[in-house]
């Protein structure tokens, strides 16, 4: 049945059991006895009172079920992207991005000591006095060898200072490609240094004795330690670009860089 509120005016509807009974108004928080009236029947409201008021949207009658919005939010009407946000990715992209990144620089900062160390022990070692030439053909070959010795080294650095840019553009969530450039690096320098471990074990088991002057043993073990740690790296950084967090942290930068390049333009 219908009643009206004698505080506010407002038209309710009640259920025919409630005549009689005290009602309260959701509109203006008034309870009145509910008058009794036939089941559907419509009550005028008295002479110059005002019309009924529009609910407030959170008011609703007793016999309406309760409003969508009131039950708990658990994100699953979000999209995609709504729900990456809703369910914290951003922190979890970051966490990953940022042990990826570790990893890059761990293995460019080992790899370069590791070429320093190999280096400082050929000279120790006397690698560069007992050539095999004399005369004119000894300093030509000990120029080259130095030539070499530097060139390769200009190639370690900066093939480590690549996999650093490589380690900063994943934990800023930079530009991808430079990403896949740096574990591209850190595969190729596991197959160099795997290969200068592969050398010295067999000098190991040929010819023991010249090995063991040669403190084989210990390039083995810096350059293992750099194959191991590149190619950790590599894998780790290949996980990381592989994460749904991180891959929609990447997409969602993209176009923002894209704003800031177009600006810088204008």
């Amino acid at each position: 049945m219908l009643i009206f509120c004698p505080d506010c005016q407002r038209q309710l509807r009640v259920p025919d059991s409630a005549a009689g009974k005290q009602v309260k108004c959701p509109a203006c928080q008034k309870i009145f006895a509910a008058g009794a009236a036939a089941s559907g029947e419509e009550i005028q409201a008295p002479r110059g009172s005002l019309p009924a008021a529009p609910p407030p949207p959170d008011s609703f009658d007793e016999d309406e079920p309760r409003p969508r919005h009131s039950r708990r939010f658990d994100g699953d009407d979000l999209d995609d992207r709504e729900q990456y946000i809703f369910r914290g990715g951003g922190d979890e992209a970051q966490r990953r991005a940022n042990a990826g990144a570790v990893w890059l620089y761990v293995a460019g900062g080992i790899t370069i000591f590791v070429w320093l160390a190999n280096t400082l022990m050929t000279i120790a070692l006397g690698g560069f006095e007992n050539l095999p030439f004399g005369g004119h053909d000894r300093d030509a070959f000990l120029a080259g060898m130095i030539c070499g010795l530097v060139g390769c080294g200009a190639l370690i650095v900066a093939m480590n200072i690549l996999l650093f840019v490589a380690g900063f553009q994943l934990k800023s969530f930079g530009v991808k490609g430079w990403v896949v450039t740096g574990i591209v690096l850190a595969f190729a320098q596991t197959l160099l240094f795997g290969a200068g471990v592969l050398i010295n074990l067999i000098y190991l088991v040929t010819d023991t004795r010249a090995a063991l002057d040669d403190w084989a043993p210990l390039t083995v073990i810096l350059s293992g330690s750099a194959t191991v740690l590149n190619s950790f790296a590599g894998i780790k950084a290949i996980v990381v670009l592989n994460n749904e967090a991180v891959s929609a942290e990447f997409d969602q930068r993209k176009p923002r860089r894209r704003k800031r390049r177009r600006r810088a333009e204008w």
